[in-house]
C-alpha cells in the first residue's frame, strides 16, 4: 500500500512539475519577445519600456490567491527576501566574477579566442547595437535588469523549483542550468555553452540555499554587468578574456578558477548553515507548530 501511494504521489508531482516547466518555457518566450522590443527603441523610451516590463512581470507573480494568501506563482519562484543570507550573497559576487573570468580564459584553449560576450562567434546585431554609446546603454539595461529577472524567474523558478520536488535539488539545479545553457546555443560553438551552464549552477544553488529568487537575479545581474563593462571598454576583438599563451598562464587561470569555485562552495556552506537552517528553526519550533 505504501509503495502504491508513493508511486501515485510521484506521478502526481511529475505531472504537476511538467505543467509548471511548460509554463516557464512559454513565459520565457513571451517575456523575452515583449521585453526585446526595447532594444529597438531610443534610450529613454527603451528604459521606460524595460521599467514597465519589470513592473508587469513582477506584478504577474504577486497576484494573490484565495483568501488573500500568497499566489501560487510567487510560491513557485520563491518570491521572498533572502533574509540573513543576503550578506553571503553579496560576498559571493567577487569569487563568482573571478571564477567566471578564469573559466572564460581557459575555455579559449578549446574554442579559440572569444570575440565578445554578446557575439562570441563573430559580429551580430547585438554587437552592432553595443558599438554606439546609446545602444550600449540600452543593451546594458536589458542585460543587467530585464534579462536576469526574466531568466531567473523562469529557469530557477518555474523550471528548477518543480524539479526539486521530483528529482531532488542537485538534479534540478543541473537540469535548469543545462536548459539555460541550451537556450544560449546561438553562441555558435558548443564550448561556449560551458559558461552559461557553470553560471546556471552557481545561480541555481544560490536560489536553493537562500530560498529566494532575488539572490539569483542579483548575481546574474552582477555577472552580466561585468561583461557589459568589458564590452564597453575593450576594443580589441578576442581580448575579452585573458588568452593563456603559456603553461604559466594556464596554471594561473586554473588556480584562479579553483580558488573562486572553492570560495563559492564555502560561502554556500555558510548560507546553508546560517540561512536555511535558521529559517527552518524559527518556522518549526521544537514541540510546536509553525506560526
Amino acid at each position: 500500500m505504501r509503495g502504491m501511494k508513493r508511486r501515485r504521489r510521484l506521478i502526481h508531482f511529475s505531472g504537476s512539475a511538467a505543467g509548471d516547466v511548460a509554463i516557464g518555457v512559454v513565459l520565457l518566450i513571451l517575456s523575452v519577445a515583449v521585453a526585446s522590443i526595447g532594444l529597438l527603441l531610443p534610450v529613454v523610451p527603451a528604459l521606460v519600456w524595460f521599467a514597465a516590463c519589470v513592473l508587469a512581470f513582477v506584478a504577474l507573480h504577486l497576484r494573490r490567491g484565495s483568501h488573500g494568501r500568497r499566489g501560487r506563482a510567487a510560491a513557485i519562484v520563491r518570491l521572498r527576501p533572502p533574509g540573513p543570507a543576503l550578506k553571503w550573497v553579496v560576498l559571493a559576487g567577487l569569487p563568482m566574477i573571478v571564477f567566471g573570468l578564469a573559466v572564460g580564459g581557459l575555455l579559449q584553449l578549446w574554442t579559440g579566442a572569444i570575440h565578445s560576450p554578446v557575439a562570441p562567434s563573430g559580429p551580430n546585431q547585438l554587437e552592432e547595437l553595443a558599438s554606439t554609446r546609446s545602444g550600449w546603454l540600452v543593451l546594458t539595461a536589458y542585460a543587467v535588469v530585464m534579462g536576469p529577472l526574466i531568466e531567473e524567474f523562469c529557469f530557477r523558478g518555474w523550471i528548477q523549483r518543480p524539479l526539486e520536488r521530483t528529482l531532488g535539488p542537485a538534479s534540478a539545479i543541473f537540469c535548469s542550468a543545462l536548459a539555460f545553457a541550451v537556450v544560449h546555443a546561438w553562441y555558435g560553438h558548443v564550448g561556449f555553452l560551458v559558461m552559461p551552464f557553470a553560471m546556471g549552477v552557481v545561480w541555481g544553488s544560490a536560489v536553493y540555499l537562500t530560498g529566494s529568487i532575488w539572490t539569483g537575479v542579483a548575481l546574474h545581474g552582477i555577472w552580466n554587468g561585468v561583461l557589459m563593462v568589458v564590452v564597453g571598454l575593450v576594443t580589441d576583438p578576442g581580448a575579452i578574456f585573458v588568452l593563456p599563451e603559456s603553461s604559466a598562464g594556464v596554471i594561473a587561470l586554473s588556480l584562479a578558477a579553483v580558488g573562486g569555485l572553492l570560495a563559492l562552495v564555502w560561502i554556500g556552506g555558510q548560507v546553508g548553515d546560517r540561512g536555511r537552517v535558521r529559517r527552518t528553526t524559527h518556522t518549526h519550533p521544537p514541540g510546536g507548530r509553525s506560526n
